[in-house]
This record gives C-alpha cells, sequence and structure tokens, in this order.
C-alpha cells in the first residue's frame, strides 16, 4: 500500500475524530487519552500489534484502550472514536492517526509543533526565553519536544514544519567546510 494512501486515511480519520470531539467540546480531553495512548504505544509496539491482531475482539480492544487511559479520567468520546478504527478494521493504522490527530488539533488551536535538538538539556530559563522567541517568531503558541543530540557538539537545530533554523556548531563547521571547498 502506497504510503500517501495511508497518510490520507489516517488524516480523514483524524479529522472526523476532531470534528466529533469538537462536536461535543471533549477535544482536549480527547487530545489528552490519544497522547497517553500514543505514549503507549511508542513506549510498547506490542500493544500496537495486539490492536491489529484480527482474532481479539473490538470489545477486548476496547477494554484494553479504556486500561492504558485509565490513569486518568477518560473521556468516553475517545473510546467512542477508538471503536470506529477497531469496527472499520483501521486498527493497523492507528499509530498513524494518532499522529494526524495531534496535528489537526495543532492546526486547529493555532498551536505550532516544534522540534528542538541541543547537545545538552536547555535550563528553565533558557527554556522559557527559546520558547518565548518561538511564539514570536511563529506568532501562534507553541508546543516544543526537545531532543539531546550530543553530535551537534553545542547551539540548536529548530524544525518547525519545512522551516528550519541550524544554529549548531556541527552545521556551522559544516557550512564553512563546503565553503573552503567553494560548493557554497
Amino acid at each position: 500500500m502506497k504510503k500517501d494512501t495511508r497518510h490520507r486515511r489516517a488524516l480523514s480519520y483524524a479529522e472526523a475524530m476532531y470534528a466529533a470531539a469538537a462536536e461535543k467540546g471533549a477535544e482536549d480531553a480527547v487530545f489528552k487519552d490519544m497522547q497517553i495512548i500514543a505514549a503507549a504505544i511508542e513506549k510498547d509496539k506490542n500493544i500496537l500489534k495486539y490492536f491489529s491482531n484480527p482474532l481479539w475482539k473490538l470489545e477486548d480492544k476496547r477494554k484494553a484502550a479504556r486500561e492504558i487511559i485509565a490513569r486518568r479520567e477518560r473521556n468516553e468520546m475517545t473510546l467512542a472514536c477508538l471503536t470506529i478504527v477497531g469496527q472499520n478494521n483501521r486498527f493497523t493504522d492507528l499509530e498513524f492517526i494518532l499522529r494526524e490527530f495531534e496535528n489537526v488539533y495543532y492546526s486547529k488551536k493555532n498551536i505550532a509543533k516544534v522540534d528542538v535538538q541541543s547537545a545538552i538539556k536547555l535550563s528553565r530559563e533558557q527554556n522559557k526565553r527559546l520558547r518565548k522567541n518561538l511564539e514570536k517568531l511563529f506568532e501562534k503558541k507553541v508546543v516544543v519536544k526537545y531532543t539531546i543530540q550530543p553530535e551537534i557538539l553545542g547551539g540548536l537545530l529548530i524544525q518547525c514544519g519545512s522551516y528550519r533554523i541550524d544554529d549548531s556548531i556541527k552545521g556551522k563547521i559544516d557550512r564553512l567546510e563546503m565553503s573552503m571547498k567553494g560548493l557554497k
């Protein structure tokens, strides 16, 4: 199956799930539940295999989803959305649907998702200043995902969609090397 087809299908499910949740005023609660499920899948890929297994009954999968999000007060709308995914035998696309749901949620809430790589963990003050500058740059609230990448040596590598800022020491060295070779 082509990646585009899977992506379009996941996006259509995510948009429908968001619309259904928004209609009930539950989009924030469903988003939090979806984040919990996505984190559980990231931690244990066997969960995805379980949900994708056609031998397991839909009701058993609903119970499993309930258990995953049971650590907090879950929203019944989340379970209704997952039931529809299961009834249509789309649990194999669940990881993609969750990712697209996050994208739809951020888009509807006017939030920019920003990936930041740094060689070391940023201090609380650095984090605060960075967030403030990113919100000013993108003119919207930002959600920042930090990744520690010692190989960038220092500085930051910032990515938001197709927008990229490479202010890492490694990036500067690479650009200097290319300039010295006459490639830039």
